[in-house]
């Protein structure tokens, strides 16, 4: 029950690429290509098409949580986690878009699976490296998990290899042909210059440079300079962007014109995330184990990549909800005494 035209914001950015022939690497291909076949298939800005898409993949996105969470915690603890994330406001909501949000987080979850099932080791690094590059064509943050997944891999050269085998070619074809891009470092910039705060966009053009068409080598050589000449600038501008990661919030921007100004919608999405952040990280300290410590890695590295290379608005932390919403259901599961593992003989102790 939505008529909302996606005419602002990213939404239309992605809504042009996809309407326009040809591909586009900046911002990267995945989700116009995939605007562009449903409305190829159901006809062009054909909305109600791509919100039923989107509702379908968060559907599935529900099933991989259960799957993780099973994986990690047992079958009771997986169904409170897909009931909270069948319910979660955020999650519903962004299917109402043509954003990335939906699709980026059901290959979140796709690639935490592929990390806590993936059998031999080897596999499973071949595997998360391959997930972990097909959500960079839809959003370049997945970058922020590599680390994290990389840390929890035994067999990290295969990983390292695999990561290496994607990186290179493509970043010799932008070195050859002078296509490649410098979102990254423009990133970096647009959250280390005297108009940042870390979490308010800004129009570039109101920033020294003013131009997003520079080499990387710019942007990258400003932001160091601003760093090292505004310290305490730059604590500030950390110190927003953590507070974020516990805050309450939405992204009223985009998800307001979609609630109709609903003040008990509007509610649900301002607190949904508060009992589910304190419930979910109390269960990272308290509960962790070596199971659920292959979530909680990527997850965290997110997060603090996030913090310290970009700008981080409450609608970006949306990927590493799904890590606290099992992390929540855990919590639950010791509180009610319904915790359990697949294998008694290798349950780890509680931290």
């Amino acid at each position: 029950d939505c008529d909302v035209a996606p005419d602002y914001s990213d939404m239309a950015i992605y809504n042009r690429l996809a309407l326009d022939k040809g591909i586009a690497l900046s911002p990267p291909p995945g989700y116009p290509l995939f605007l562009r076949t449903i409305y190829k298939i159901a006809g062009r800005e054909n909305y109600t098409a791509v919100f039923i898409v989107q509702a379908l993949l968060s559907t599935l996105t529900v099933w991989l949580i259960f799957l993780t969470a099973r994986h990690v915690s047992g079958t009771k603890t997986a169904l409170v986690a897909a009931g909270i994330s069948a319910l979660y406001p955020n999650f519903i909501m962004y299917n109402l878009t043509t954003m990335t949000e939906t699709p980026a987080l059901m290959i979140t979850m796709l690639m935490l699976l592929v990390i806590v099932s993936a059998r031999p080791e080897k596999k499973r690094s071949l595997l998360s490296a391959a997930v972990l590059f097909a959500g960079c064509v839809v959003r370049p943050a997945f970058l922020y998990f590599w680390p994290g997944v990389l840390a929890v891999q035994k067999r990290k050269r295969i990983f390292l290899i695999a990561t290496a085998a994607v990186v290179v070619p493509l970043a010799t074809i932008g070195l050859v042909t002078g296509k490649g891009t410098n979102r990254g470092a423009l990133a970096l910039y647009k959250t280390y210059n005297p108009k940042a705060d870390g979490r308010t966009w800004f129009d570039l053009k109101e920033t020294e440079i003013g131009t997003r068409d520079l080499p990387s080598s710019v942007y990258l050589r400003e932001s160091a300079d601003f760093i090292i000449n505004n310290k305490w600038k730059t604590v500030d501008i950390l110190y927003v962007k953590f507070s974020t990661i516990f805050s309450r919030g939405w992204d009223s921007f985009i998800l307001r014109p979609l609630t109709n100004k609903s003040r008990f919608l509007n509610n649900l999405l301002l607190y949904a995330y508060i009992p589910v952040m304190i419930l979910g990280f109390i269960g990272m300290i308290r509960f962790r184990d070596e199971r659920n410590r292959m979530i909680m890695i990527p997850a965290l590295s997110y997060l603090l990549f996030f913090v310290l290379l970009a700008i981080f608005k409450v609608r970006y932390r949306l990927l590493a909800e799904p890590v606290l919403i099992i992390f929540t259901s855990i919590t639950i599961g010791h509180i009610c005494r319904f915790q359990e593992y697949k294998d008694s003989s290798d349950e780890p102790s509680a931290t």
